[in-house]
C-alpha cells in the first residue's frame, strides 16, 4: 500500500477557514484598540487644557494678596495680574453649535476650548483661624467635553 502524505483539500479547507477565523480576529481587535487610543488621545487634549487653565488660575491667586476688582468675568489682583473672560459663539455652517468662551490672562489668551467659564467671590470671618475677611475666588470651568467642576481657591500664600 502506498503512504499518501501530503495536504488533501479537506485539510488545506480548514487551514484557510483558520487563518481567515484568526486574521479578522486580529483586525477586529487591532480597529477597536486603535479607536479606543484615538478617544482617550482626544479626551486627553481636553483635559490639558482644562489643567492649563486652571493651572495659571491657581498660580495667580496664590501669589496675590487681595482681589482689587471683580465680576463674574473679571478678575484684578493686587500684583497686577488680571483675568478676562470673553464670549465667542462657535458657528459650524452658519448655526451655532455649542457656546465658547475664552480666557485672557493680560491680553493673552490661555485658552479657547471651554464651554462655560465664570467666577465668583467671597469674603468672609474665618472662625477656625480667627481671621476677618478670608478671601475665596470659586471658579466654574466646563470644557468642550462638560468634563470640570468648581474649584474653590483661597486668596493668598500659605492655604
Amino acid at each position: 500500500m502506498n503512504k499518501n502524505s501530503g495536504v488533501t483539500l479537506a485539510s488545506l479547507s480548514v487551514y484557510i477557514i483558520v487563518s481567515v477565523v484568526v486574521l479578522s480576529s486580529l483586525t477586529f481587535l487591532n480597529i477597536n484598540f486603535m479607536s479606543q487610543i484615538a478617544e482617550i488621545s482626544q479626551k486627553s487634549e481636553y483635559t490639558n487644557e482644562l489643567l492649563k487653565a486652571q493651572a495659571s488660575l491657581i498660580t495667580d491667586i496664590k501669589a496675590a494678596n487681595r482681589v482689587l476688582e471683580y465680576s463674574d468675568k473679571y478678575l484684578k489682583f493686587d500684583n497686577g495680574v488680571e483675568y478676562k473672560i470673553r464670549y465667542r459663539a462657535n458657528e459650524a455652517r452658519g448655526e451655532q453649535t455649542y457656546d465658547v468662551y475664552e480666557l485672557y490672562r493680560n491680553d493673552v489668551l490661555i485658552t479657547d476650548k471651554m464651554t462655560n467659564i465664570a467666577f465668583e467671590y467671597d469674603s468672609m470671618h474665618d472662625n477656625y483661624l480667627q481671621e476677618d475677611f478670608v478671601t475665596w475666588i470659586t471658579i466654574k470651568m466646563l470644557d468642550t467635553n462638560l468634563m470640570g467642576n468648581d474649584l474653590h481657591v483661597r486668596v493668598g500664600k500659605g492655604y
